[in-house]
């Protein structure tokens, strides 16, 4: 998945000029958290209680990774 997720990246800052892209995850998904870090995105903050689960009617907290188009 991450060969496509890079293609998506690359063709977003080289085709579509965006110039940052933003990841927010839950800290427990630990999957997500390694491939935003694979991808080159850096962990720029938590927020605490940010999104709401109505599963569990409960806040839970986010992390913030993000990537800046250098080309």
């Amino acid at each position: 998945m991450s060969k496509t997720e890079k293609n998506v990246i690359k063709y977003d800052f080289e085709e579509v000029r965006i110039h940052r892209i933003e990841e927010v995850v839950h800290p427990e998904n630990i999957a997500s958290n390694k491939l935003n870090m694979k991808l080159g995105f850096k962990k720029e903050g938590f927020k605490e209680s940010s999104a709401y689960n109505r599963r569990t009617n409960e806040f839970e907290d986010r992390l913030i990774y993000g990537i800046i188009n250098n080309i």
